[in-house]
């Protein structure tokens, strides 16, 4: 009777079951393909920074100590720019092919710039290899928060 009992309440639900079977599978796969989740708990440590993410940047690998890893399908240049435009009271560090943007005064040097928040963007053709991203998306962003 029990027995009975399951199969007759499972057997209309089957439908139902399998359409959350393969899309708990879809999820799976393409959080793979497409990025990572960014926590909750570190999107808010972003926000609370006032660091905003870029629109079309998808979020790789990363947490509050090793920084928080973006990438993007936009040129450098283009993404600079944005992140110029929105943090215009921070002070950036251009020199030996390293862009930098902090929040500090201008002008300090590599081992001043380490202890403030701050964001880089570079070209990284190896991205879509490491993460399985699309072939385009090669442009890094880290955001690195300091307590």
């Amino acid at each position: 009777m029990v027995i009975r009992f399951s199969i007759q309440y499972i057997r209309p639900r089957l439908g139902v079951m399998l359409k959350i079977l393969i899309a708990t599978i879809f999820l799976a796969i393409t959080a793979g393909a497409f990025g990572e989740i960014l926590p909750v708990e570190d999107s808010a440590l972003i926000d609370g920074a006032g660091i905003p993410i870029h629109p079309d940047a998808t979020f790789v690998y990363g947490n509050s100590q090793l920084g928080f890893r973006f990438a993007t399908s936009e040129s450098p240049e283009s993404v600079r720019k944005w992140y110029l435009e929105h943090l215009k009271e921070w002070a950036l560090l251009e020199d030996m092919g390293l862009w930098i943007l902090y929040n500090g005064p201008k002008g300090l040097g590599f081992v001043d710039f380490m202890s403030r928040t701050h964001v880089t963007v570079s070209m990284n053709d190896e991205l879509p290899d490491w993460h399985s991203l699309d072939e385009g998306m090669t442009t890094e962003i880290v955001l690195m928060i300091i307590k």
